[in-house]
């Protein structure tokens, strides 16, 4: 239900609203949050929108994550149904097979 794609240029520091900066470091995660117009009429994609910034935050609050990294998190169809436990739970094991998280 879930994709998860690395930036393709890390090197690169666009530093915008969705970045979410360590406190005690200057290394960050930057997140881009993405529901197509496929998918459905506004208030449908607003609410994917809504459900992967939950699942994130989530996520963020439980385990720690590689700093210094670029996600762009995006729903299939069938996530748009889903609930936010759902995407978080789907969050976490894409993250654990990719390595990105530092402990659980």
């Amino acid at each position: 239900m879930l994709f998860l794609t690395r930036d393709k240029y890390p090197e690169r520091k666009n530093h915008d609203s969705n970045s979410r900066s360590s406190s005690s470091s200057s290394q960050e995660i930057r997140v881009g949050y993405a529901v197509g117009k496929h998918q459905g009429k506004a208030h449908v994609r607003n609410r994917g929108k809504r459900i992967l910034r939950a699942a994130f935050r989530e996520v963020t609050s439980k385990f720690a994550i590689k700093t210094d990294v670029s996600f762009v998190l995006s729903l299939k169809n069938k996530g748009l149904d889903a609930k936010s436990n759902e995407i978080s739970a789907d969050l976490v094991k894409i993250l654990r097979l990719r390595k990105l998280l530092t402990h659980a």
